[in-house]
């Protein structure tokens, strides 16, 4: 019988293999964060806004990527 993503057996890592996934995972959210901070600081740039300090930034994107599971836990939930 296939599972929940149709697959017969589900994938079984030891320990340190788990581990080693959740880091280098941990790492690309990092650098995608740390990335989107540094874009948003060339766009502001490229546009005429560049006063903007990147503490800034970084405050704006930990607010709006802080909402972004309330807000697809509340589409899901409306959507039921």
């Amino acid at each position: 019988m296939a599972g929940a993503w149709g697959v017969a057996e589900p994938l079984r890592f030891d320990n340190t293999t788990r581990v080693l996934i959740s880091v280098l995972y941990c790492n690309a959210l990092i650098f995608g964060y740390v990335s989107t901070v540094f874009i948003a600081r060339w766009m502001a740039r490229t546009y005429g806004v560049a006063g903007v300090p990147t503490e800034s930034l970084f405050a704006l994107f930990a607010v709006v990527a802080a909402q972004a599971p309330y807000t697809d836990l509340r589409q899901t939930s409306e959507s039921e």
